[in-house]
């Protein structure tokens, strides 16, 4: 996905630039680092990985440093802010309906509770049950702290 969103955003920015050629607001935006991965496998309540998701993480495990070198190649001036050792840089608790209703509504997933549940394409709507939004809030401090590591490690 990096490769396809940063020849994505050249191609935006050039657009843009050919309207407001002087602008500079935007010039040094738009080069995504690989950081690692966020891991949506994650159970908080026994704070382990099922066994499914712990065989996932371990062909991740295996694969990161093909694809640290993979985005090497594909992207011009790319660099990496995690080693590939250290791949890891969060678990969000598996988030089902949510992720689900984030793509669907294109709502991050942590500002959800400020709207209704989409139950189908057709934009039949309900309210969050009190355990979803619970789960809300725990993905939201979640991806709070995934964030401030990343920008920690910058």
């Amino acid at each position: 996905m990096l490769p396809q969103f940063v020849e994505d955003w050249n191609t935006g920015l050039s657009r843009f630039k050919s309207n407001n050629y002087g602008s500079t607001d935007y010039d040094g935006l738009g080069q995504p680092k690989y950081a690692g991965w966020i891991f949506n496998g994650y159970d908080t309540r026994s704070n382990k990985m099922l066994r499914a998701d712990r065989a996932h993480y371990e062909n991740i495990a295996l694969a990161n440093n093909r694809l640290a070198n993979n985005l090497s190649s594909n992207i011009k001036n790319y660099t990496s802010v995690k080693s590939a050792k250290d791949f890891n840089i969060g678990t969000v608790e598996d988030m089902n309906v949510l992720i689900q209703n984030s793509l669907w509504q294109s709502i991050p997933a942590s500002k959800l509770d400020k709207h209704q549940q989409v139950k189908n394409l057709t934009g039949d709507k309900q309210k969050w049950s009190v355990a979803q939004l619970t789960l809300i809030k725990k993905v939201s401090k979640q991806i709070e702290s995934i964030a401030n590591r990343m920008i920690a490690d910058l």
